[in-house]
């Protein structure tokens, strides 16, 4: 990965009722941990270089896990602000084409109040202590299930590797895609 340059995060990084180990992401790719099992599970759950998957997230070790491991696999993580409206976030979603939304466990009313709207195939929730339920698939059990052997797509350095949009403040958000380079 072009876009990464040696970032170094802290050894035991602590969320109520769970535990990461450290990762060193270099200039060629993430060494350990979470990122580097991502692809593993991105192909298994059928998710293609330049697909879109959502993150409806606050700022924790797992969402960092996802930002990174997501475009490993060629996919493109977008993160959603959780603050929008509903109807934005709809918006956003639907404009996005997003098909796989990751979102933490205390986010989910806000997510059922846009469930029948938008077009997500699987949902990941991250919950920090109990099961997200029967309708979700266990953000840690995802994670869990990958071999730890990846072979690495071709991406080129223009290709797509995040998204973001604007709040809208002067009318609908705006998006703009960052490329690896």
């Amino acid at each position: 990965m072009t876009w990464v340059r040696g970032l170094v995060l802290g050894s035991h990084i602590r969320f109520p009722a769970v535990q990461t180990t450290r990762f060193i992401a270099t200039r060629t790719g993430i060494s350990t941990g979470a990122p580097a099992r991502w692809p593993n599970n991105c192909s298994a759950w059928g998710i293609q270089p330049s697909d879109r998957v959502a993150t409806l997230m606050r700022n924790h070790y797992a969402h960092l896990e996802a930002y990174f491991g997501i475009p490993c696999c060629g996919g493109i993580v977008h993160t959603l602000n959780f603050r929008l409206h509903p109807d934005e976030l709809v918006f956003v979603v639907k404009h996005a084409e997003d098909r796989v939304l990751i979102l933490d466990q205390d986010l989910l009313p806000q997510y059922e109040k846009i469930r029948h709207k938008v077009n997500i195939s699987r949902v990941l929730v991250f919950a920090s202590s109990e099961s997200a339920g029967p309708d979700y698939d266990s953000y840690e059990e995802f994670l869990a299930g990958a071999s730890g052997r990846f072979e690495y797509p071709k991406i080129d350095e223009d290709d797509a590797a995040a998204m973001a949009y604007t709040s809208g403040t002067t009318g609908n958000p705006k998006g703009v895609l960052y490329s690896h380079r």
